[in-house]
């Protein structure tokens, strides 16, 4: 599988629509636990626990949701938090796989940062 470029301007859209695909996913699924969701090679994807299955009906709906956000311009903003201050935030949203990923960053000594667009934000 070839590996996108982190730096290239594909990578940095197919991440921001895996925000954009979450943040639409919370707007209609509020008790959507987040799982990961990176570039690939060929897109984006976006691992959600979800009380009920999503089904084909939700796809038009989810899409319409992420249009919207899109054509609201949100600016994506980075911020670096530490430990502490993170799992603070993800257990305030019971983003119970977020706080894994983050105590495994930081058992590696890895920056932790957040993205924020518009009301949504994500550990990145």
């Amino acid at each position: 599988m070839k590996k996108i470029d982190p730096n290239s301007n594909l990578y940095k859209i197919r991440h921001s629509l895996a925000h954009v695909l979450a943040q639409a996913v919370l707007e209609i699924r509020p008790d959507a636990k987040l799982g990961f969701g990176p570039p690939i090679d060929t897109g984006f994807y976006y691992d959600f626990d979800l009380a009920e299955p999503l089904c084909p009906e939700d796809l038009p709906i989810l899409e319409k949701r992420m249009r919207h956000i899109i054509k609201t311009g949100q600016v994506f903003e980075r911020e670096e938090l530490d430990q502490t201050q993170m799992v603070e935030r993800l257990s305030k949203d019971n983003q119970s796989y977020k706080i894994e990923q983050v105590e495994d960053l930081s058992a590696q000594n890895e920056t932790l940062s957040l993205y924020r667009n518009g009301p949504f934000w994500d550990l990145c």
